[in-house]
């Protein structure tokens, strides 16, 4: 922590832009060296930023804050009324905010005399706003906004992106590495269990290993806190009729919908459209309707079950997009684990990052794969991520060590045997070998080009215009497509997708494929544009 704090306080001293990537380990105190940090800035009378993914979700960073800076800071998120956001600009313009906390729009706060931008958890896909319109990436803008203020900016993570290493071992920038954990604690032991061999050896119990099983019961005999965690929301995956195969789908999207037990209803976690999940189908009449799949109240309903048997008094509670929805529901639920009303907390990605809970000392991932094999190419990355930031949880205090038990079927699996030996470096070599052979980010830059509309027709004709307008890219891009996307239909526009593979090596600015979008969209506006068709163009893309 020390020689971390030194290196960027001899950048605050010279008064001058210089990005530093704090890579430490989970529990390794990043959050105290942030503080440190912040605290010299508002010493000298200047201004802090501190960008978090999704400050809503983690009262506890806020409160720590708080202790240290009260009445100074001004919190800006989504989960705030339209005059709570009121009051914290105010607050922010009048310069009585010293210290803005807020998530990735943010970094447009108008603070004057900016000292710092710190982006903590810079690898969150959740700094990326891909819709709607402006299209950005808050870490990246967050450098640049640090770069014409000519100060210094810090990005904190225990899995740094694959982007931002290559930056800092191409020398772009300062890497800063905390390997240990603060106070003496020790990373937790992580082991999988093969769910192949489990379920030949009738070793489950619903989506349970009787190995992770026995360690629950374990915890709960000691009074120490449990995470589970399962990254998918709802009861299951869909319902399907098994006499004529019918899945109920989204009337205005091309996705099935997911079952929700709780209120017997179907949704659609794209749009938001709902129905009542009937008993029969309704196309063939068959009586019963089966539910495939798991999610997390299926999960919870599975765990229920079987910590009746293991302690009757034991309380589990579910923390997903569906029990947190209300306004500080989320901060009751942590309150309630935190205090020890509640032994085992079970979720999604809600549990998975910026939680600090000394009595938790197991973790135990019901499913690891359902990330691993996503048509993206970032899928290796993000399981790798998911699991580290998950694992981190467990073991937070010296006297109390953490255990992970990861359940997969793919234990073979590069991204999962990194995370279960806690190995960073091998992943990001392993990585960045494979992003290079296939010409992906870091080493190009995608360029999503989605054309749609309500008009099925018109989305392969204005699509299959554009490729053409765009041209021969040479050794500067390549255009791919137009594609179907896996969901071909969203909010009843049927869409089309162009991705431009741009060389950073010969066109390192993109000043060359910015051209050529523009001669494409001049031409497009002149000669083919219509009313009944958008296009959106996103740079950098997540989703490409």
């Amino acid at each position: 922590q020390q020689s971390a704090k030194d290196a960027v306080f001899a950048a605050l001293d010279d008064d001058k832009f210089k990005a530093f990537l704090l890579h430490g380990v989970t529990g390794s105190g990043k959050t105290l060296v942030y503080i440190h940090i912040i605290k010299k800035v508002l010493d000298e009378g200047k201004t802090a930023l501190l960008l978090v993914p999704e400050i809503s979700l983690t009262p506890q960073l806020l409160d720590r804050f708080e202790q240290v800076f009260p009445g100074q800071i001004a919190a800006q998120h989504s989960r705030m009324s339209e005059g709570e956001r009121y009051d914290a600009w105010r607050k922010i313009r009048s310069g009585k905010a010293k210290l803005v906390i807020g998530v990735r729009s943010s970094v447009f706060a108008p603070l004057e005399n900016l000292g710092i931008i710190i982006a903590d958890e810079e690898h969150e896909q959740s700094f990326k706003q891909s819709s709607p319109v402006p299209r950005y990436n808050g870490r990246d803008v967050a450098i640049y906004r640090a770069k014409s203020e000519n100060i210094p900016i810090v990005l904190g993570s225990a899995t740094p992106s694959i982007e931002s290493m290559h930056n800092a071992r191409s020398g772009r920038y300062e890497l800063l590495e905390i390997r240990s954990r603060a106070d003496g604690a020790s990373l937790p032991k992580i082991r999988s269990i093969d769910m192949r061999d489990a379920r030949k050896n009738s070793q489950l119990i619903g989506s349970y290993s009787k190995d992770l099983i026995e360690k629950i019961n374990e915890k709960l005999i000691a009074k120490e806190g449990i995470i589970l965690f399962l990254n998918k929301r709802g009861f299951s995956s869909y319902m399907e009729c098994w006499d004529c195969g019918n899945i109920p789908k989204c009337r205005d999207c091309d996705v099935s919908l997911t079952y929700h037990k709780y209120n017997n209803t179907l949704r659609c976690h794209y749009c938001g459209y709902t129905e009542k999940a009937h008993k029969s189908c309704q196309v063939c009449g068959h009586e019963e309707m089966s539910v495939v799949g798991t999610g997390t109240q299926k999960i919870e309903e599975e765990a229920t079950e079987i910590i009746k048997d293991l302690a009757a008094d034991a309380v589990l509670e579910r923390m997903d997009l569906d029990t947190a929805s209300r306004k500080g529901a989320h901060r009751k639920i942590l309150e309630r684990f935190s205090s020890g009303a509640t032994d085992i907390l079970l979720g999604t990605q809600m549990v998975a990052k910026g939680l600090d809970f000394s009595r938790v000392t197991l973790v135990g991932v019901v499913n690891a794969d359902q990330q691993l094999f996503l048509q993206d190419f970032r899928a290796q990355e993000k399981t790798f991520q998911l699991l580290t930031q998950v694992s981190g949880r467990a073991g937070r205090s010296k006297d109390k060590p953490g255990e992970v038990i990861i359940q997969t079927s793919h234990p073979e699996s590069f991204a999962i045997q990194a995370a279960i030996a806690g190995d960073y470096n091998s992943f990001y070599k392993f990585e960045i070998e494979q992003r290079k052979a296939a010409s992906y980010p870091p080493f190009t830059r995608f360029i999503l080009i989605e054309i749609s509309s309500r008009d099925q027709k018109m989305a392969d004709e204005h699509s299959m215009y554009f490729v053409r307008k765009l041209g021969f890219g040479g050794k500067f891009y390549t255009v791919l497509g137009p594609t179907i996307p896996y969901i071909s239909r969203i909010r009843t526009y049927y869409r089309r997708q162009i991705i431009i593979k741009n060389y950073k090596q010969f066109d390192p600015s993109g000043r060359r494929v910015r051209r050529a979008i523009r001669n494409a969209i001049t031409d497009y506006r002149s000669e083919k544009s219509s009313s009944k068709v958008r296009i959106t163009i996103d740079i950098d893309s997540y989703s490409a």
